[in-house]
């Protein structure tokens, strides 16, 4: 039986997040620190290399453990050691490398920061990564240099296309299957996607310009907690963090045809009832989301108008117990049964999100409804009849291409006019005052997608869903910028912002250099 002490300590390295190798700053504050303590070290003969190089991997190290410090005091930075974790190709824009791992035991025998070693396993799910986390020495020293927050940024050069291959089956716990990611393709020194070079190049052009766009952009929460909101993983928790606002596009499988979906922005981990209370540059904002987009897009394969041949919420099925924790569970099962290759790979990928993923959601009220979960997927399909060819075929994949290229011309267009839009998936957050704008956006680029993938369809019907913060005292609205978390003048850099106006504001969070595509098709 694992002892008391060894479960809370499982519990506190739980809290982590990866290694960022794209964390940089032109800050010349930064620049001090990291010279400053370069200068200890090489003192005392503890580094001896090319110091342009060794300062520059410094320079990443401190800015990722200030990042984590800055977010939550005792959050954990989970480092590989191994040297295959620093492939030099254009997913490592710094050209970071395993001096990373000398610097880091350097600093842990100086009293810079505190370590667990990791250890490798057979079976990768149970490795445990190197954590590794800034002691006080290390963060009064960062204060003292008058480092804020704000200066945390990304490598201007950051890759914001990905390409991934296919999903490796590995050995898991006892013995079990399981998929790994695939891994990152380097499709710049490719041969089979020399031919693309120049629509990807515009991609990342498109993305460098909506990324810039968002950098410049104001993005908070009114009365957001400080500890941050619960996440459906139990060791985890949401924090506003704007050193996390860079977007990136991922496809899968090795094809720029599968997948393609937008990731990353602290907003996109927020569950829809916090999304709503976003304020962007200050101004109230609307969510609007396609309603059942994958099934009108299975039925419009079918040649069949959901909208205005069925017209009823996908999700609301007769003899089904109706409430909101029902209606998140068929949203789960509509994208187990499109995304899994058999019903069996389906039914597992639902109890794992009922068990594991979505724990805190779904585990009590499915332990004490006594839910028969065969019974519901059979119940699902049967009233989704025209498409139930569709329904374990591994659709889901294409289905997001779709999807995101929708989300493709809505951002561009937008981003053009200089009005930013959050993108979750298939949902749309921007100021109120340009709803009716997105509105006809959406259902444009509905139209323009579904003529695109299924010929002949661009006259199917698109529903969407609107979302809007009920309205409070205005008196009463104020934003909490934890952006200065044991600065010594942290009181006076809020009232600074406070008193700011909007344009002056978003300079704070303007790059020194604005990200930039650096290959020519």
């Amino acid at each position: 039986m694992v002892s008391l002490r060894k479960k809370k300590k499982a519990e506190r390295l739980g809290n982590y997040s990866h290694f960022d190798v794209h964390k940089w700053s032109d800050y010349p504050q930064v620049k001090t620190v990291t010279d400053k303590l370069y200068n200890i070290l090489k003192k005392k003969k503890l580094v001896d290399g090319n110091t342009k190089i060794e300062k520059r991997h410094l320079r990443v190290l401190l800015l990722d453990l200030y990042a984590k410090w800055t977010e939550d005091p005792e959050k954990y930075t989970a480092i590989y050691k191994g040297s295959s974790y620093y492939k030099q190709n254009i997913y490592n824009a710094l050209h970071i490398s395993r001096k990373t791992v000398k610097l880091v035991d350097i600093l842990k025998k100086n009293g810079y920061l505190k370590q667990f070693i990791g250890y490798p396993h057979e079976i990768p799910e149970r490795s445990r990564k190197t954590r590794i986390r800034a002691n006080k020495k290390l963060i009064d020293l960062l204060i003292k240099c008058h480092m804020e927050p704000h200066m945390i940024d990304q490598a201007p050069t950051r890759v914001n296309i990905v390409l991934r291959g296919e999903k490796l089956i590995v050995k898991g716990k006892k013995g079990k299957k399981v998929k790994k990611m695939g891994e990152e393709i380097d499709y710049t020194q490719d041969k089979q996607y020399k031919k693309l070079l120049r629509t990807i190049n515009k991609l990342r052009q498109d993305m460098c310009a909506y990324n810039n766009l968002i950098r410049r952009t104001f993005i908070a929460i009114p009365h957001f907690p400080k500890k941050g909101i619960q996440t459906r993983n139990q060791k985890r928790r949401i924090r506003i963090n704007h050193s996390k606002n860079f977007i990136r596009r991922i496809f899968n499988d090795s094809s720029f045809k599968r997948g393609g979906r937008y990731y990353g922005g602290w907003w996109t981990r927020l569950p829809s009832s916090w999304r709503k209370r976003i304020r962007i540059n200050d101004h109230k904002v609307v969510e609007v989301d396609y309603s059942g987009i994958h099934i009108v897009m299975l039925y419009a394969l079918k040649g069949i108008d959901y909208w205005q041949t069925v017209n009823k919420d996908p999700y609301d099925i007769s003899g089904i117990e109706h409430s909101e924790t029902m209606r998140k569970l068929m949203k789960v099962i509509l994208l187990s049964s499109v995304n899994a290759a058999n019903r069996d790979k389906a039914r597992k990928a639902i109890l794992y999100e009922i068990n594991i993923e979505q724990k805190k959601e779904f585990y009590d009220w499915y332990k004490n409804s006594n839910i028969d979960i065969n019974k519901i997927m059979d119940s699902f399909v049967k009233f989704h009849e025209p498409i139930k060819d569709m329904f374990f075929s591994n659709m889901g994949i294409e289905l997001q291409y779709a999807d995101s290229r929708m989300a493709e011309i809505i951002i561009n267009y937008f981003t053009k006019k200089e009005i930013p839009v959050l993108c979750v998936y298939d949902s749309f957050i921007s100021e109120l005052r340009h709803r009716s704008e997105l509105i006809e956006k959406m259902h444009e680029a509905f139209r323009e997608i579904m003529g695109e993938f299924y010929r002949g369809k661009d006259n199917i019907t698109s529903q969407i869903k609107i979302e809007e913060k009920d309205k409070i005292d205005e008196k009463k609205r104020r934003i909490e910028l934890n952006l200065d978390r044991g600065a010594k003048d942290s009181g006076k850099v809020i009232e600074l912002l406070k008193g700011m106006d909007l344009e002056k504001r978003s300079r704070i969070y303007e790059p020194r250099l604005k990200l930039k595509v650096d290959f020519e098709a």
